[in-house]
C-alpha cells in the first residue's frame, strides 16, 4: 500500500485490536499515545514507513505485546533502559540511523540484525565506549601534550642561549685579540708596540715566570702598558699610593710627579680633562701617540680608561719644559752681559730648540694621519691621564712645586 500522513488518533478505539501490520506504507509523524492503550496487541509490524519520534517507554502498557518491528523508519534518541516487555520474542529497530545509546538489558538477548544500522552499542553489538575512561584518557593526552611542547621548548631556549653564550665568548676573544693586535700595529716610521696589563698579587708572581714579551691579561680596569712591563713592577694601586706633586695644569689636563715606594721609578701623570672618547678609539690615539720616538718626546709607559678618568703615563724627564727653558733664559739673559755676542748665541740656541720641537709634529704626522686629542706637542714633557688622583683641579693652595699625596684607594 501507499497510506500516506499520520497513524489515526483515534486508533485506540480498537479496543479488540490483537494483530495491527501497516508495513510498507508512507505514515509519518509519532505514533499516538492512543496507539498504547490497546493492551490486547500482540504482534505490531510499522516497519518501512516514516515514523519519527522515539520508542517510548509507553510500550510498556502492551504487555501481551510478542512482536515489535519498527525498522526502516526515521526514528532517533535512545531506547528507554526501562523497557520491559516479557512476552516480547521478536523485536527490531534495525535501520533507524539516529537511534543511539546502549541497548536496555532486557533486549541485551536479541540477535544483533535487531539493531542494525543503528548508532547503538552493547548488548550483541560491541561494547560502548566507557565515557568516563575516555574523558581522562583524553585529559591525559592534552596533559602529555602539554608537557612535551614545555619540554621541547626548554630544550630550544637552552640550545639558543648555548649558541648566544658561544658567540658571545667568540666575540670577546676576537675583541681582545683585536686590542692586543691594534696595539702592535706598526706605523710607518716606528717599532711594533705590544700591550701588557698591570697586575697584582698571585697573578703578578704568576705572569712574572712568563716568557718574555707574553702578554699579561687581566680582567676589569687595569693599567695598560705599552711595550714590555717595567723593571720594577707597579699597578694602578701603587701609583696611586705614590707621592704626588703638580707640575703644571694644561688645557687637556693636569701633570703630576709621581714617585713611587722606593724612589723608584719616576713617573709623569697627566689626568685628562674632558676627553669623551669610547675605549677603542681612545686607545688607538694612545698607541699612535705611544709610537711616536723623538729625543724631545718623553715615552708614553702606560694608560688608563675608564668612564671617569683617563690616564697618561710618561717616563719623568727632569731638565724641565721649553717654556721654562725660556723663561729663565730670558731672566739669565737679563742679569748676564747684553753684548751682540750673546745675544745672537742666544738667538742660536732658540733657533735649535724651534726645530727640534717642530720635528716631533712632523715625525707624528709621518707616523699617523689621524690627529688625536691631545698632540705629541701638547703631551709637553711629562704629561698623562691618571685615574681617580687628585680632583680635576689641583687642591687649593697647591702651586707649581708643592708637593701632594694622592689619596688611598
Amino acid at each position: 500500500n501507499a497510506i500516506s500522513g499520520p497513524i489515526p488518533a483515534d486508533i485506540g478505539g480498537c479496543a479488540e485490536l490483537r494483530w495491527l501490520y501497516l508495513k510498507g506504507n508512507r505514515f509519518d509523524g509519532d505514533i499516538p499515545e492512543s496507539f498504547f492503550s490497546l493492551a490486547l496487541l500482540k504482534k505490531t509490524d510499522l516497519s518501512e514507513n516514516r515514523l519519527t519520534g522515539g520508542v517510548s517507554s509507553e510500550f510498556n502498557k502492551l504487555g501481551n505485546l510478542a512482536t515489535l518491528n519498527l525498522e526502516g523508519n526515521n526514528l532517533n534518541g535512545a531506547l528507554p533502559s526501562g523497557l520491559d516487555l516479557p512476552k516480547l520474542t521478536q523485536f527490531n529497530v534495525s535501520y533507524n540511523g539516529q537511534i543511539d545509546g546502549p541497548v536496555p538489558a532486557s533486549l541485551a538477548g536479541l540477535p544483533a540484525s535487531a539493531f542494525l544500522g543503528t548508532a547503538l552499542c552493547g548488548g550483541p553489538l560491541a561494547a560502548c565506549p566507557n565515557s568516563d575512561s575516555e574523558a581522562h584518557k583524553s585529559r591525559k593526552l592534552t596533559l602529555g601534550a602539554i608537557v612535551g611542547i614545555i619540554i621541547a621548548a626548554l630544550v630550544v631556549l637552552i640550545i639558543i642561549l648555548s649558541i648566544c653564550v658561544l658567540i658571545f665568548s667568540r666575540r670577546r676573544r676576537a675583541a681582545a685579540g683585536r686590542s692586543t693586535e691594534a696595539a702592535a700595529d706598526v706605523h710607518e716610521g716606528t717599532d711594533p708596540i705590544t700591550v701588557t696589563v698591570a697586575m697584582t698579587g698571585r697573578d703578578a708572581v704568576k705572569r712574572s715566570h712568563s716568557p718574555p714579551g707574553s702578554p699579561l691579561i687581566g680582567d676589569g680596569k687595569k693599567l695598560v702598558f705599552l711595550g714590555s712591563a717595567p723593571e720594577r713592577p707597579y699597578d694602578l694601586e701603587t701609583m696611586l699610593r705614590a707621592s704626588a706633586e703638580v707640575l703644571g695644569k694644561g688645557v687637556h689636563g693636569t701633570t703630576y710627579r709621581a714617585t713611587l715606594d722606593g724612589g723608584e721609578p719616576v713617573l709623569a701623570i697627566k689626568r685628562l680633562r674632558d676627553v669623551h672618547l669610547p675605549e677603542r678609539e681612545f686607545r688607538d690615539r694612545v698607541v699612535a701617540l705611544g709610537a711616536l720616538r723623538h729625543d724631545n718626546l718623553p715615552g708614553l709607559r702606560a694608560y688608563f680608561y675608564s668612564k671617569e678618568e683617563k690616564l697618561l703615563v710618561f717616563d719623568f724627564v727632569g731638565a724641565g719644559s721649553l717654556s721654562s727653558l725660556l723663561h729663565v733664559s730670558q731672566a739669565a739673559g737679563r742679569s748676564a752681559s747684553t753684548s751682540r755676542h750673546a745675544h745672537a748665541s742666544r738667538w742660536r740656541r732658540r733657533a735649535a730648540w724651534r726645530s727640534s720641537t717642530a720635528e716631533g709634529p712632523r715625525r707624528r704626522t709621518a707616523a699617523s694621519r689621524r690627529p688625536t686629542s691631545w698632540s705629541a706637542g701638547s703631551a709637553t714633557a711629562r704629561t698623562w691621564p691618571t685615574t681617580a688622583w687628585p680632583s680635576s683641579s689641583a687642591p687649593r693652595g697647591c702651586r707649581s712645586g708643592a708637593r701632594a699625596t694622592a689619596p688611598r684607594r
